[in-house]
């Protein structure tokens, strides 16, 4: 009997053993499932995130070859040259000093043209008379009663216009030019960087009267080339021109001023173009461009510029005084 009861309880405890393994293996199983579903997840975050760097790196990988397209464009374009570029840069600065002497040229013929303009304004605005019309019919009003009582005093009934020859006048006027900058124009007329020659503003000898300008080859001009400052007077258009005497034989003092700091010790250049002995003189000008310029190829060599104190903070002042005797 107690043979039997060891059986059963040891076929028990078994039972409950192998029951407890399969329930130890069940959950090794669902453990070992969820194990791998999480494995696989990881997996999927992988394979997105290394999707997501492969398109970026095609990305990169198209911005690499257009740079390096752009890269070889770059170098098959011409190298930029400095000099060409401060030659280029020289040529509009001499441009647009010409461009400013042909400004002062158009501002000076619309002044004129206003002049006369104003000159003529003589016509009847509003059903009065303008100012200047007032006046010249006072002035013929005041005139022809003059003449009425000549005529009664005399008996006489015409009137006789009396001619008088206009005297002539001496004119002269005189101008002081300073150039700014004169080594360094100088280097880049020499290189062929920029043009000559400067030129002055215009002046006058008198109210009503010539109207010229100077002119400078820094670098000379003719027998002065490539070792002298060549200058020149340039008679221009003017206004009053119907009014003046033509041909003219002016006579020009041309002066490279001093610039020495002792004033007791300051000598200036001076040379003298005299054209009142010629036999024909200069005639009226039809065109600016094409006027003649009289003056020295020759006025004073590079070296003596400097040599004699006539440079200083790289400008010079030359001036010119000019006499218009009567003929």
């Amino acid at each position: 009997m107690a043979d039997e009861k060891q059986k059963l309880l040891a076929s028990s405890e078994s039972q409950e053993f192998t029951n407890s393994e399969n329930s130890l293996k069940e959950y090794d199983m669902a453990s070992a499932i969820d194990l791998i579903k999480e494995q696989a997840k990881i997996m999927e975050e992988m394979r997105k995130n290394l999707r997501e760097e492969q398109n970026k790196n095609i990305s990169l990988s198209k911005q690499l070859d257009e740079l390096k397209i752009d890269v070889d464009k770059i170098k098959k374009k011409p190298s930029i040259n400095k000099d060409e570029v401060e030659k280029l840069k020289n040529m509009i600065e001499a441009k647009d000093e010409l461009h400013a002497s042909i400004i002062d040229e158009l501002r000076f013929q619309i002044q004129s043209l206003r002049n006369k303009l104003d000159g003529k304004n003589n016509i009847i605005e509003n059903g009065v008379l303008s100012p200047a019309k007032a006046k010249l019919n006072q002035e013929f009003s005041s005139k022809k009663n003059s003449r009425r009582n000549s005529e009664d005093s005399n008996g006489s009934t015409s009137s006789v216009p009396t001619l008088l020859s206009r005297v002539q006048t001496t004119y002269r006027g005189e101008i002081v030019w300073r150039i700014n900058g004169f080594t360094k124009k100088l280097k880049k007329i020499q290189s062929g960087s920029y043009e000559d020659p400067s030129r002055s503003e215009a002046f006058t000898t008198g109210p009503n009267s010539y109207r010229l300008s100077l002119w400078a080859y820094l670098n000379g001009r003719g027998k002065g080339t490539d070792k002298c400052l060549s200058v020149y007077v340039r008679v221009m258009a003017g206004e009053f021109d119907p009014i003046l005497t033509w041909p003219i034989k002016p006579c020009y003092t041309f002066y490279l001023i001093s610039q020495e700091n002792d004033v007791n010790k300051r000598l200036d250049l001076v040379r003298i173009r005299d054209l009142s002995f010629k036999p024909s003189g200069l005639a009226r000008p039809q065109k600016d461009d094409k006027s003649i310029i009289v003056g020295f190829d020759e006025f004073v060599v590079h070296e003596e510029i400097e040599q004699k104190n006539y440079l200083l903070d790289d400008s010079i002042f030359i001036k010119c005084v000019v006499e218009i005797q009567p003929s």
